[in-house]
């Protein structure tokens, strides 16, 4: 299991001129953001403009960073929509990244019951290691309990 350490950054997505995706730059900026102290990195959260790129340009942007670095890469995979955070978690089963960020439904406001069924069966769809950004959607212990214990997930404050 791949340790996050201390630093895990959450990367901006470049783009160009056009405001196509740019995956070299990307590339380019997972490398400084290594040489500069990160331990690890997220890729494609909301930080990093996750929710406007396709899960073509995702896939490529998981692939392109992951072979760049040699520290753990955790791609957001969630989404306001369980199926759709399902599907696209397990596309990134072979792809080279060492963890999965889950985002707590939004626009949808969920019950607890609901967002344990959301975070659950992302979860079960993967071997991956599973991190939540709860924000304050959901108590630290109701956050814990969802996967465990296979994965914790703990809240952002606390350690992966």
């Amino acid at each position: 299991m791949a340790r996050f350490g201390s630093v895990v950054t959450a990367m901006i997505t470049p783009f160009d001129d056009d405001g196509g995706l740019d995956v070299d730059g990307a590339v380019v900026l997972a490398r400084h953001l290594i040489a500069t102290g990160s331990d690890g990195l997220v890729v494609a959260g909301t930080t990093g403009e996750g929710p406007v790129l396709t899960d073509g340009e995702a896939l490529d942007l998981f692939r392109a960073v992951a072979e760049a670095v040699t520290v753990p890469v955790i791609a957001a995979t969630g989404s306001n929509d369980t199926a759709h955070s399902v599907t696209f978690t397990r596309s990134v089963a072979d792809i080279g990244v060492d963890a999965v960020l889950i985002v707590t439904p939004y626009y949808n406001r969920p019950s607890s019951a609901g967002l344990s069924a959301h975070f659950r069966a992302v979860a079960a769809a993967t071997t991956f290691r599973c991190s939540s950004t709860t924000f304050r959607s959901v108590p630290d212990a109701a956050s814990d309990r969802i996967c465990s214990p296979r994965w914790p997930l703990r809240s952002p404050t606390s350690s992966v």
